[in-house]
């Protein structure tokens, strides 16, 4: 069977023909309604309409002059014949995931946005180097709001009024590369005095920032810190969100990157979106809030100048970001220190020294998404996740059915012990709304039996505060509605719950990371993009989390509401483990004008780590470890100031130490009289596991060697070995052997030689 667009020759399939614009298609070519819920057109894709329906479809692009726009494009001498009626028991519309009812007059109210409703169904504008496509899908098969399908034998697409010429339809171009974000021509990166992360906030929260933009700063990123005051007095725009993008426009032409909105709606401000199109004002509950705004800085948003912002053909984002973008959803100084806090602690000591929490992960799901057919919503999911973790698909999903009138899974009231132990990932599958999502209903969404919420614990229902792990932050997944909708504390809704996403990012344990719905999602579709999510996730663990959730953008882009209304909260580079991460440590000495380093991960040396070395002003050196995990500086200008030493590996934590220069250089006068000794302290800690200090002094400057021996006086390992200058020096010993391995428990001996002194001393390795 072939199936070919007359103006490209873009499939193969069989028999139909599209001659010059018109496409013609025969039934006979694979039309098969057999099965209801998932009706097929020969081999081309299935596309996800309704809970229980999926349609064939494919995407098209086609190329646009300058002066036209996609909204231009017709449909001329479309021909559909009827071909059958869906049971009454499948649904055309999609259900949202939320609690309370709030959306029930949804799907009526989105009609018009219906996939599936039209044969040929704008996906919208995107711009690719200098270029300008307007993308399609084309569903061979329709269906109207009464369940009638239509099979579309003939249409033919023109634009003013000409039909479209063949050269300029073509398949979709690719706009993500491979890092998820939008493919650059160049990786230019403009001089170290420029940032390229950004952290926006008020001058109210700037202060508070300050804490994540030394992390930054040390671990690699070239980090400042705007205030929005600032900015909107410095650009132009219709709005402060317009002027905020035109800010971080010159931002990324500067080679920025990340982009951390440091507050919520009273902090930084929203850009409210519309996934369809609207002539008149659209009630706020209908508009999304969307930070793709800020991290799309190509596409007009605005184009009709109508204040309806990101319409589907009305204006012309084109959804590909530049930018990587995360928010805060927070508005005071303890919040902000509470999770810069819990971000340092999540990538340098998970867990306060036992990490293995992040090796497990907990669904909770419920209602339809529960009883999902034919695989439910939550082992779908799971299937994403790396065998070696351990997934709790039990505890948290209700039981025996999403349907049951009284489930009896555990209620959140009961769910201390289980979550106590904590778990690095949690995936909320299930009905939601502004301050938390449902555990338990009786039958499908109906009565509301036990939630988890950001209330005080009440009845069955529990809050995030009572059953969060201490020291354990995770990383949360939910598509309820709702949940990060940390704009309706203000005007126009003025609700006086607590959002979720505001409550996990902003107390002291909860989520480092979090992708939430500003409004809806849905029971049908949006457990697929979760699925994607975690697909990418895990396939490129050593890309930040927003990475995977842009991925799914590009991938479903006609899932237009949830791309708007799916927001990152959290820190942009952060990275979600895959497993267990290597526990690094990380010591230094000096020997001479050179800074010895030396890395360990979970007691064995650490080769091809990355170590940065920076001072107040940022990154100084860096260093790759050898095959012995050590690397060597030479301080130079820096001789005399204290350093920040950061070591960084993919699937390890990230170690940090600070480095003084030794106490005594130079002695002046008035220390003549208290002249330094040869001297050898003994080690501390001792015992020790992995690493001890060992302390000396050093009476005047010459060659001096610090050695390790074992119980029949084999050297072990040299720590030592050069000239070094009078005063107090510290070294470190991290248990292991001249070849950089871990050498077994025991008693070992460090002997001290300079010129014709030495002096022995015992310590004891544990294991």
């Amino acid at each position: 069977m072939r199936w070919i667009w007359g103006m490209l020759g873009l499939w193969i399939t069989a028999y139909s023909v599209i001659s010059a614009a018109t496409m013609r298609l025969d039934k006979r070519d694979g039309l098969d309604i057999s099965t209801p819920n998932h009706i097929r057109f020969s081999d081309w894709p299935q596309i996800q309409v309704s809970a229980s329906l999926s349609l064939p479809a494919r995407e098209v692009a086609i190329e646009l002059l300058p002066q036209e726009t996609a909204s231009e494009m017709k449909v001329d001498g479309q021909y559909c014949e009827p071909v059958g009626q869906l049971p009454a028991e499948i649904s055309v519309f999609d259900s949202p995931t939320s609690l309370d009812n709030c959306y029930d007059n949804l799907p009526a109210l989105m009609q018009n946005q219906r996939l599936g409703s039209k044969t040929i169904d704008l996906i919208g504008e995107m711009i690719v180097g200098d270029r300008k496509y307007a993308r399609f899908l084309v569903f061979p098969v329709t269906i109207d709001s009464s369940g009638k399908l239509f099979f579309c034998d003939s249409l033919t697409m023109v634009m003013n009024q000409q039909v479209i010429a063949p050269d300029r339809v073509c398949t979709p171009p690719g706009t993500f590369s491979a890092t998820g974000v939008a493919a650059r021509d160049d990786e230019y990166r403009s001089p170290a005095s420029n940032a390229d992360y950004v952290i926006i906030t008020s001058s109210e929260l700037a202060e508070s920032f300050r804490p994540l933009a030394e992390y930054k700063m040390q671990t690699g990123y070239r980090t400042s810190v705007s205030l929005v005051e600032d900015i909107t007095a410095r650009y132009s725009g219709k709005d402060d969100a317009e002027k905020i993008r035109e800010y971080l426009k010159d931002f990324h032409s500067m080679g920025g990157k990340y982009v951390l909105l440091g507050g919520d709606e009273t902090i930084v401000p929203i850009r409210y979106a519309y996934s369809g199109d609207s002539d008149e004002p659209v009630d706020p509950s209908l508009l999304q809030v969307s930070d793709l705004y800020f991290a799309e800085l190509t596409g007009n948003w605005n184009r009709d100048n109508d204040s309806v912002w990101g319409e589907k053909t009305d204006d012309a984002p084109d959804l590909t970001p530049e930018l990587l973008v995360g928010r805060l959803p927070v508005n005071t100084p303890a919040e902000v220190a509470n999770y810069v806090q819990k971000l340092i602690r999540y990538e340098t000591d998970p867990g306060n020294g036992d990490p293995s929490y992040l090796d497990r992960a907990f669904f909770f799901s419920s209602d339809q998404m529960r009883d999902y057919s034919p695989i439910t919503q939550h082992d779908y999911i799971a299937r994403a996740f790396p065998i070696s973790m351990a997934i709790d698909t039990v505890s948290g999903v209700e039981a025996v059915r999403g349907d049951d009138l009284d489930p009896s899974n555990p209620a959140p009231r009961d769910l201390g012990a289980v979550l106590s132990k904590g778990y690095g990932i949690f995936n909320v599958i299930a009905h939601g709304r502004d301050d938390g999502f449902a555990v338990k209903t009786s039958g499908y969404n109906a009565a509301v039996r036990a939630m988890l919420w950001t209330n005080a614990p009440s009845g069955e229902s529990n809050s995030f505060q009572a059953l969060q792990a201490a020291d354990r932050p995770a990383f949360y997944y939910s598509l309820g509605c709702d949940n990060g909708a940390f704009d309706k504390s203000s005007p126009p809704f003025n609700w006086a719950t607590r959002n979720m996403a505001q409550e996990l990012i902003g107390e002291r344990d909860g989520a480092v990371g979090l992708v939430a719905y500003s409004r809806w999602g849905w029971i049908g579709t949006s457990y697929i993009l979760q699925r994607t999510f975690f697909d990418s996730l895990f396939a490129h663990p050593d890309r930040p989390a927003v990475q995977a959730l842009y991925g799914c953008k590009a991938k479903y882009p006609y899932y237009r509401d949830l791309v708007l209304g799916q927001n990152y909260f959290g820190d942009p580079t952060t990275l979600v483990y895959a497993s267990v991460p290597g526990k690094q440590i990380v010591q230094a000495f000096r020997v001479a004008d050179t800074l010895c380093i030396t890395v360990l991960t979970d007691g064995r040396a650490s080769a091809d780590a990355r170590v940065l070395i920076s001072d107040s002003n940022g990154v100084i050196a860096e260093q790759r470890t050898d095959q012995y995990g050590r690397a060597q500086l030479v301080l130079g200008n820096h001789f005399d100031l204290s350093v920040c030493i950061s070591v960084i590996k993919s699937g390890c934590t990230i170690a940090q130490t600070r480095y003084y220069p030794s106490i005594v250089t130079d002695v002046d006068e008035s220390d003549r009289s208290r002249p330094l000794v040869f001297s050898l302290a003994q080690n501390y800690p001792n015992p020790f596991n992995p690493a001890t200090q060992i302390v000396f002094s050093l009476p005047k400057s010459g060659r001096t060697t610090l050695e390790v021996f074992d119980l029949l006086g084999r050297r072990v390992t040299t720590l030592v070995d050069g000239p070094l200058s009078s005063g107090v020096h510290q070294v470190a010993w991290l248990g292991t052997n001249a070849r950089g391995e871990s050498v077994a428990a025991g008693v070992y001996f460090y002997r001290l030689t300079a010129g014709t002194q030495s002096e022995t001393r015992k310590m004891l390795l544990l294991k």
